[in-house]
């Protein structure tokens, strides 16, 4: 039996809402360091106003993935972010936000 945190301490997929390869935000440093940390699993960019974010297919939501996600870490600023559509408890573990 997997502990009830193992997919916010050890995920094995990351939706990444505010992804960025813009200089200087934090979306793109989160996103810098999950790829030079080593993590093993998939990371997901959502930022509907992006098609790609560092190579990688750009999601206008959460939602749009179609998958489930363990853990989804939000970096769009303070007021910029809001939850829109419901997912399924079963589609995602945990979030964490940082602004």
């Amino acid at each position: 039996m997997q502990h009830y945190l193992r997919p916010l301490l050890v995920p094995k997929s990351v939706a990444l809402v505010g992804a960025s390869d813009r200089a200087g935000s934090l979306g793109r440093s989160v996103f810098e360091n999950l790829l030079a940390g080593g993590f093993k699993g998939e990371i997901y960019a959502v930022n509907p106003g992006h098609r790609k974010v560092f190579g990688k297919k750009s999601y206008a939501s959460v939602t749009a993935i179609g998958r489930p996600v363990d853990l989804v870490v939000i970096t769009a600023p303070a007021g910029k972010f809001t939850l829109k559509e419901p997912m399924p408890r079963s589609e995602l573990r945990f979030s964490t936000a940082y602004s």
